[in-house]
């Protein structure tokens, strides 16, 4: 069972990848151009938070899928995509849904942490504009994303249907009564 992700946890993690991403700049940006370094800097950062997320998650289906088109999406993402904005508000937005898919069961709480996700941004692009420092603003960016511990994983009283311990057989009713919660889980939605 994985443990319940704290805020100090989150703070730690934030304060490791702006170390790591501004010493990754710092150090390639004088052998590449600035832009592609930047580029790489923030898939690296994005898909480094992201296996943080997947693997803190207590969700274990999925993982190589998600994986797999995130690396899809933001490859496509770093071909047609010139504004700098945009590419890493794409980046952000996977974070985002892959957060929302692995650690919520309603659309409020996932829409709580869209509004976390798009103040990371603003303050982000703020410290940015302020300081013109990487290390505080992707510092920022991740202490605001770590905030998302405090998110309910649902605001209702109910709780969804879990999958009972007597379907641990395999087999086709194993899998109908899996879909019959699934769908209840969706339409409480």
């Amino acid at each position: 069972m994985v443990n319940k992700v704290t805020f100090i946890e989150g703070a730690g993690i934030a304060l490791l990848i702006s170390i790591a991403g501004s010493v990754f700049f710092t150090g390639m940006v004088s052998l590449l151009s600035g832009g592609f370094v930047f580029k790489l800097l923030v898939m690296l950062v994005s898909l480094g938070y992201i296996i943080y997320l997947l693997m803190r998650s207590a969700e274990k289906s999925g993982r190589v899928t998600v994986l797999f088109s995130w690396l899809l999406t933001m490859l496509i993402n770093y071909l047609l995509v010139d504004s700098a904005l945009l590419f890493v508000s794409f980046h952000i937005a996977a974070i985002w849904l892959i957060r929302s898919f692995y650690y919520y069961n309603s659309v409020l709480s996932s829409l709580t942490d869209l509004v976390v996700t798009a103040f990371s941004l603003v303050a982000t692009v703020i410290a940015w504009h302020s300081t013109h420092s990487l290390l505080i603003s992707l510092w920022c960016f991740f202490l605001i994303q770590a905030l998302y511990v405090y998110i309910p994983r649902q605001f209702s009283g109910k709780t969804l249907p879990s999958i009972p311990d007597s379907l641990s057989g395999q087999g086709f009713e194993r899998a109908y009564k899996c879909a019959e919660i699934a769908i209840r889980k969706l339409s409480t939605l």
